[in-house]
């Protein structure tokens, strides 16, 4: 399986402990399961609340252009994206072109949204506006 590796810190204090652990992770992950590394992405300094970021924007370009990568690899789904309903739709708008998020942390990547999925936070966000209109 060919996969690209993501890495964010979004501080430049400690930038380089995390990157390293964050390489170090992916790259056992990548190890022990056979995949082939083709392109790594790094931001350093941007926050996970929004996904304008530079590295990341080039992974998104590489991904529509290329049809030989089958996965991102990240330590866990924060370094995607802290806004759930962004790294759903990301995780979503991947799986239609056949790419996969796999997270280093998680022994069972099962990041796939179903139905069901997303009905229940469409409903947790319904119940969150409507507590802000009482």
């Amino acid at each position: 399986m060919n996969v690209v590796r993501y890495f964010r810190s979004a501080t430049i204090d400690g930038s380089i402990e995390s990157i390293a652990r964050q390489k170090a992770d992916t790259q056992k992950f990548c190890d022990n399961n056979n995949y082939r590394i083709i392109g790594n992405f790094v931001d350093v300094g941007y926050s996970g609340t929004n996904m304008d970021r530079p590295d990341f924007q080039r992974m998104v370009d590489v991904l529509n252009a290329c049809s030989n990568i089958d996965a991102i690899v990240v330590t866990d789904l924060s370094r995607i994206s802290r806004n759930h309903y962004q790294s759903s739709k990301f995780v979503k708008d991947l799986e239609s072109k056949g790419v996969k998020i796999l997270c280093a942390a998680d022994e069972d990547n099962t990041h796939s949204m179903t139905k069901e999925d997303y009905e229940e936070i469409i409903q947790t966000i319904t119940k969150i506006i409507n507590s802000y209109k009482k």
